[in-house]
């Protein structure tokens, strides 16, 4: 497993918003709930002090104090970091035998609930059903007269469950997954156990699980995915039925988060571009039901996004100004548009119950999480929200006997609804609960020293190796600046410092870099070796781009004379620097911005060029 660098000891907790420097030092020093995480017909909460609370229902498996369903939060464990549940809503149907002294009976019958808990300190708990191996215990349990949680393993930083399986993501990177992956219901049920827990990918941040798929986030940014590829699920077309595929295939570059709802997947990429491909039902995507049933190719569902969380039929984003958004199924209010939401279509020329596109359910929201029927999450303020369908015997919002919500048609009394259609306080911001917990802070791992690169950034492993390195000490005393445009000048002192600082034997005429400037040994030195002129300006200021980037590492790593059958369509075979952008794929360094795009003259951030320094020389 990868350790901690020596400046990674400290953890701090630090205040964010300039809200709550007027909030009573009473309220700021409550514990706050840490992250909400919205299941089938259940929900759960962790708390800022570690504490785990669920409520609603857990099918076959006795989670809620050893019951089956709580219509309010009860704490069920302690020492937690996070928490993940299933949101599939139609599970497949499995043989279960159950053994006795005359042999067994077999019959069918869908997964229970399962959690998968990432301790505080990385142990992996799961817990619930183990018809489907999804325990991890690499042993079949048909049923079971107690549940307790299991140890699968150490050192998980991410874990995600669909019921009838499991994935977990360790420090080092390693994807481990156990239980089905499988396709059924869509004419092709095929399916490949996984007994215990198997790695499936290294090199990873992040994972979701759907019903029929895996979905990945590498640390270089891209994505991969493996399961069924029914109606475009895998990005690539082999129609409504499709296949079954048993191994991780990478389908997207540059995006820094993920999503997985039932038959589809959306991806953002680091430009805040939100992707959703898949199936459309019920209009997940964003795209209009008479114009595709689903899409294989990447498409654009919104801009300007900062993160992604899919349920069942629904996708919720949160837009860098903190308001939050969904698309997709709206007929159980998870859309908290309230329930006249029924509109006459021009293009299909028909009444449609919801609306296809985007539509905005908040604002000041901190992070939220999709159900099968409903959605939970938590604003800034530290209050926590949701709507959605629920049970009358399990409350998926927490609100005691309360559910849904008085409706009306045409702006007249119709009676009551067991959909909450409307936002509304729930879980652990409601009843008995109200008040226990304050504002949310922003818990800080300082990586290699900096406040602003976050613990699981894709660049993180090449910032701690540079400052290891003596390559850059940032751009401040806790600040290293990475999505900051990286100057001529910058580029190259990296360069210079992984070269070992290595001083010039004579003096170049590089008129506009004067001795007293931080970079002068480093443009001399590059001069010598010829990664840049002799004489002339050098233009310092310049912000380096990608095309500029790969030359000078290129040039540095001896001109190699490389040459690929098929490079990228912005890439003139012309260009000065064509051989070295062939010369960067083939060594790894990048695999550009698409897979037949470049990007040459995309500006690359502090960020990027440490990333592509640590490709080079690590």
């Amino acid at each position: 497993m990868r350790k901690k660098g020596k400046h990674l000891s400290l953890l701090l907790a630090v205040l964010t918003l300039a809200g709550l420097l007027a909030v009573p030092a009473s309220a700021a020093e409550k514990p706050f709930i840490r992250q909400v995480e919205a299941g089938t017909w259940n929900s759960w909460a962790v708390t800022s002090d570690g504490d785990l609370y669920g409520w609603g229902l857990s099918e076959t498996a006795k989670l809620l104090n050893g019951e089956i369903s709580s219509n309010v939060p009860v704490k069920v464990m302690s020492g937690v970091k996070s928490v993940s549940a299933s949101s599939v809503e139609n599970q497949p149907i499995f043989e279960v035998r159950k053994y006795d002294d005359y042999g067994y009976i077999s019959y069918g019958a869908a997964p229970g609930t399962v959690l998968a808990i990432v301790k505080e300190n990385g142990d992996l708990y799961t817990w619930g059903d183990n018809t489907c191996y999804q325990l991890g215990k690499g042993y079949y349990e048909a049923e079971q007269e107690t549940y307790e949680p299991y140890l699968v393993m150490g050192d998980v930083v991410k874990a995600a469950t669909n019921d009838h399986s499991c994935a977990a993501v360790t420090e080092d990177g390693d994807l481990y997954f156990w239980g089905y992956n499988l396709v059924y219901g869509i004419g092709n049920n095929a399916k490949e156990l996984y007994a215990e827990p198997t790695v499936i990918l290294t090199g990873v941040k992040d994972v979701e699980l759907s019903d029929h798929n895996v979905v990945a986030l590498k640390n270089d940014g891209s994505v991969w995915m493996m399961g069924g590829t029914h109606k475009g699920a895998l990005a690539r077309d082999e129609g409504k039925v499709g296949s079954l595929v048993n191994e991780m295939t990478q389908v997207m570059d540059g995006c820094v988060d993920i999503a997985a709802g039932c038959g589809f997947a959306m991806a953002l990429k680091t430009d805040g571009t939100l992707y959703g491909w898949g199936d459309n039902a019920n209009a997940a995507l964003g795209i209009h039901w008479n114009l595709a049933e689903y899409t294989a190719t990447p498409t654009v569902v919104a801009t300007g996004v900062k993160s992604v969380d899919s349920g069942n039929y629904d996708s919720y984003f949160i837009k860098f100004d903190g308001s939050l958004w969904v698309v997709g199924d709206g007929q159980r209010g998870q859309r908290g548009q309230g329930n006249e939401m029924a509109y006459y279509d021009t293009v299909s020329n028909t009444t449609k119950k919801y609306r296809y596109y985007p539509e905005q359910v908040d604002t000041n929201v901190r992070s939220v999480s999709a159900g099968a029927a409903h959605v939970v999450y938590l604003k800034e303020d530290g209050t926590m929200w949701g709507c959605g369908r629920e049970r009358q015997n399990a409350r998926t919002l927490g609100r005691g006997d309360a559910y849904g919500e008085d409706i009306y048609i045409q702006g007249e009394p119709g009676g009551r609804s067991v959909c909450c259609w409307r936002p509304t306080l729930c879980g652990l911001s409601y009843g008995s609960f109200t008040g226990m917990f304050g504002p949310v802070r922003e818990e800080v791992e300082l990586v290699a020293g900096f406040s602003d690169v976050a613990a699981d950034a894709w660049y993180r492993d090449a910032v701690e190796w540079a400052v290891d390195q003596g390559i850059t000490s940032g751009t401040g005393g806790t600040t290293f600046s990475p999505g900051r445009d990286c100057t001529r000048a910058e580029i190259l002192t990296f360069l210079w410092r992984a070269n070992g600082s290595p001083e010039a034997e004579h003096l170049y005429g590089v008129w506009d870099v004067t001795a007293d400037k931080y970079y002068f040994q480093a443009v001399q030195w590059a001069a010598e070796q010829d990664i840049i002129e002799h004489f002339g300006d050098f233009e310092p200021d310049v912000p380096c781009t990608r095309a500029m980037a790969v030359e000078f590492l290129w040039k540095a790593a001896g001109s190699q004379a490389i040459a690929l059958a098929e490079s990228f369509d912005d890439v003139p075979m012309d260009a000065s620097y064509s051989t070295a952008v062939d010369w960067a794929v083939l060594e790894g360094i990048t695999s550009g911005t698409s897979e037949d795009t470049f990007s040459p003259d995309l500006v690359c951030t502090r960020g990027q060029i440490v990333t592509f320094l640590h490709r080079a020389y690590a």
